[in-house]
């Protein structure tokens, strides 16, 4: 399983859609300005593989790839 989705989520934030009744949708906050991608790697890895689960760690190199796909518009 690749890590991509939960990599851009914390480097581009995100936003629920709206509802009648949530009209604001609920949000998380763009941190790719705050985080180095060495951080957002040892975070998503820790997440990833704690509660029971098994998952590859996340490397840097993904983190990296993705902030520049996210800068670059691809």
């Amino acid at each position: 399983v690749r890590a991509d989705t939960i990599v851009r989520m914390v480097l581009a934030g995100g936003k629920a859609v709206a509802t009648a009744k949530a009209p604001t949708g609920a949000g998380m906050p763009s941190l790719g300005w705050r985080l180095n991608n060495d951080s957002v790697a040892n975070i998503l890895t820790y997440v990833r593989n704690n509660w029971g689960n098994q998952a590859p760690a996340v490397s840097p190199e993904t983190v990296g790839r993705i902030r520049g796909s996210l800068h670059s518009g691809s």
